[in-house]
């Protein structure tokens, strides 16, 4: 008799020792899968010019087994304020940079990881219209018109040289007083320190 009850017992610890163990694997309390280690792996700081369409670099993630999983990302500037993507693309507006934030979850567990994108200042094109490239002595010249694609306000320099002595400009305008070459240079800047110059030269001819 006392050995049936002993049997019964032991076959009921058996029982609920089995129960135990599945429902700390299914309730994902024991962190002992193969999900318990992963690891993104996020790119280096990455570089753009401002203006430029950046296409936010690829993270992956990978558990001790080498499983591999897929990645998700958004975007903030230095406000924390979510930057809208078109795919991976977006365009650098904000010379102070921005924060790419990549996350998944796994059996309930969110992992993240982050790298910073830096903007830099990118060249202003520029082309000119109203060129006056001939001049004769003491004549008043006027420098041409600079036109930019640059969607922010540009502030406009001119310097003249001749013979690689400064000449006076006064508002976009400038006297050739002696015959020969000079040279213009026109520059455009924006205030995150893009900038653009062209440059070109006036001919003064000898009045005789």
């Amino acid at each position: 008799m006392k050995k049936g009850i002993l049997q019964i017992v032991l076959f009921l610890a058996a029982v609920f020792s089995i129960c135990f163990a599945v429902v700390a694997c299914e309730d994902g309390t024991e962190k002992t899968s193969e999900n318990a280690a992963i690891t993104i792996n996020v790119p280096e700081e990455v570089t753009f010019g401002y203006g430029e369409e950046v296409t936010v670099p690829p993270a992956t993630a990978t558990n001790e087994a080498g499983s591999e999983y897929p990645v998700n990302f958004v975007v903030y500037d230095k406000d924390k304020v979510l930057v809208e993507t078109d795919g991976q693309v977006f365009t650098a507006e904000d010379m102070r940079g921005y924060t790419v934030k990549y996350f998944l979850t796994v059996d309930g567990v969110e992992y993240t990881a982050r790298t910073d994108i830096v903007i830099t200042p990118s060249d202003i094109a520029i082309t000119m219209t109203d060129l006056n490239t001939v001049s004769v002595e003491g004549e008043k010249v006027r420098i041409g018109t600079p036109v930019t694609e640059h969607d922010k306000l540009v502030f406009l320099t001119y310097e003249v040289t001749y013979e690689g002595e400064n000449v006076k400009v006064t508002g976009n305008t400038f006297v050739t007083d002696r015959a020969g070459e000079y040279t213009v240079k026109v520059t455009a800047e924006d205030e995150f320190g893009c900038s653009g110059n062209y440059i070109y030269v006036v001919e003064c001819l000898d009045e005789e």
